[in-house]
């Protein structure tokens, strides 16, 4: 990620977005939470790759 700010932007977003919808997979909504932890700690590449690569599969599977 060379873009930051345009990272963390896309974070919050996401947890925004997220935060906002009753999806049933509680999993996907621990991984948003380790993702705002992570953010705030300071560990944005890995906030992003807690999303990335878990919430975001299981929430496009509420979807489907």
């Amino acid at each position: 990620m060379q873009d930051n700010a345009q990272a963390t932007q896309a974070l919050e977003r996401c947890i925004r977005l997220a935060s906002q919808h009753d999806f049933p997979d509680l999993l996907a909504h621990a991984y948003v939470g380790q993702a705002r932890l992570l953010r705030q700690q300071g560990y944005l590449e890995q906030a992003l790759t807690a999303l990335r690569v878990h919430a975001v599969p299981m929430f496009r599977a509420c979807l489907d």
